[in-house]
């Protein structure tokens, strides 16, 4: 199974209200030694898996853009995105960006939302939607590039859609980035 990870990252409030992803300045100057344990628990490892997960912030980010961009040499792909999510193709790597809360969401951004705060609640029944768009974009994007791996990358309300399509389809790692987790009382509760 491929893995689901979830990071933690700085957010800011802009004037609008709405969330800022804050990356660290350079990625690229995270540093690393060339040589390093492979042992999934070493430091190393760890901040190597990190730095690597770190860069797929860059896609969370840029699908918040009205006029998304391509990023180093991933092409963003508009016939095959819409304003929940953006599909950036390079020549290894399909990576498909899933939006949060925006403060142009409006009701579904609200139902979705709530989805969340009720979790087991029945609150996964209100993703069925957003979460069938993806899958079949996802499904028709396989077919077209069966030779490519694929990942999924959100934050926020992003982050959640991208975890569940990540427990449907083991063969594509998910990084979610400060990913919405519902009220733990509730889960808790049943």
């Amino acid at each position: 199974m491929a893995p689901i990870r979830e990071i933690y990252i700085q957010e800011n409030i802009n004037d609008n209200d709405n969330e800022v992803i804050e990356l660290p300045e350079q990625i690229e100057d995270i540093q690393i030694p060339e040589q390093y344990s492979e042992e999934p628990d070493s430091a190393e490892y760890i901040l190597a898996q990190d730095k690597n997960d770190l860069y797929y912030a860059k896609f969370a980010k840029d699908v918040y853009n009205d006029n998304r961009n391509n990023i180093d040499d991933y092409i963003y792909e508009n016939d095959h995105s819409t304003d929940r999510y953006g599909t950036y193709i390079n020549p290894k790597e399909v990576v498909i960006a899933v939006k949060g809360t925006t403060g142009k969401g409006g009701l579904e951004d609200y139902r979705l939302n709530s989805g969340i705060l009720l979790g087991s609640l029945s609150g996964s029944a209100m993703f069925t939607k957003p979460i069938y768009d993806i899958q079949q974009k996802i499904n028709e994007l396989k077919q077209l590039h069966p030779e490519k791996k694929f990942r999924v990358s959100g934050h926020s309300l992003g982050g959640s859609l991208a975890s569940f399509i990540g427990v449907d389809n083991p063969d594509i790692d998910v990084t979610s980035f400060n990913r919405g987790e519902g009220a733990g009382f509730i889960s808790s509760a049943i």
